[in-house]
């Protein structure tokens, strides 16, 4: 079929085309032309008119129509996501974690369980291997639906001690997750009925990183950044174990939210790690976010 466009351009030439040397190269004279030629740009050029809708420019046929075409990427998730063409990443292949050096990594290509020692979801929250990835094809997705809810995945670090542990995880945090609080990536001691930790959290008005027992406060040090929406953010997390005066530092997209050195052992061994949605105090009970190409290791891990 040819564009309506070309065809109406090319309509008013039909009724000059009266010469009849059919004999002759016509090709860059200019018009009228002979039967079986057409007058394109004031020249002839050898052909009727529907064989130049191609040349011309003109688009293919798009077939029948199909209606407004729908740009919002969004989830069956009951309307939590709205990603948008701002979830486009270019998704290299393969994921980095078929290269590194960490001890653990992954980027959800093999699903959650394994490598993961377990998946937590309370309150109706989900945790999935999604497929809007950084890179590679899979991410992980959690949603939650009630306040205080969990939806994350957790994995065994062995209970290093003496060493630094740093953790890396690419996030995707969608503008219409309306959390007050959530904590995503997590480092952590067993110790009954108490644990001593590192979280790195979200609140509406900054980055942070909540420390536990014996401390219960926030870390210092850093910048009060609004946490990225809308687009995969490179964030980072160490701390210093089995030791007396451990330092602590947490990055978010480059960021600084905190650096602190302590007086007492924050972390004695570094004996699990949780990366999702491992806690939101939610306003309203919804949170939602999308976590990639996560990292535990006992060097500093890039974000490129």
């Amino acid at each position: 079929m040819v564009s309506h466009h070309v065809t109406g351009g090319l309509a008013p030439v039909a009724g000059l085309a009266a010469c009849s040397f059919d004999s002759v190269d016509l090709s860059g004279l200019q018009c009228p032309c002979a039967a079986g030629w057409t007058c394109v740009g004031e020249l002839c050029v050898e052909g009727d008119a529907v064989d130049f809708a191609v040349d011309l420019g003109a688009p293919p046929d798009p077939g029948p129509d199909l209606g407004p075409v729908e740009s919002d990427a969004g989830l069956a998730d009951g309307g939590l996501s709205d990603l948008g063409v701002d979830a486009a990443i270019d998704a290299r292949a393969p994921s980095i974690c078929e290269s590194t050096t960490a001890f653990f990594c992954d980027g959800f290509e093999s699903g959650l369980v394994p490598p993961w020692s377990s998946v937590r979801r309370t309150n109706e929250a989900t945790f999935a291997a999604d497929g809007m990835p950084l890179i590679g094809e899979f991410s992980g997705h959690g949603v939650t639906i009630a306040p205080s809810s969990r939806s994350h995945v957790n994995v065994d670090l062995g209970g290093r001690t003496g060493v630094t542990v740093h953790a890396r995880a690419w996030v995707y945090m969608p503008s219409s997750s309306p959390h007050d609080v959530l904590s995503f990536l997590l480092i952590g001691h067993d110790a009954d009925p108490d644990y001593p930790l590192v979280a790195l959290q979200t609140v509406p008005s900054r980055s942070q990183v909540y420390v536990g027992v014996p401390f219960r406060r926030l870390a210092t040090g850093g910048t009060a950044e609004l946490f990225p929406r809308d687009r995969w953010v490179c964030t980072t997390l160490s701390i210093d174990t089995g030791t007396d005066t451990p330092r602590l530092l947490a990055t978010v997209d480059g960021t600084v939210v905190a650096d602190e050195t302590f007086a007492g052992a924050v972390v004695p061994a570094a004996d699990f790690g949780n990366v999702g949605i491992e806690f939101t105090n939610a306003g309203t009970p919804s949170a939602e976010l999308f976590i990639d190409e996560v990292e535990f290791g006992i060097e500093p891990l890039p974000c490129d």
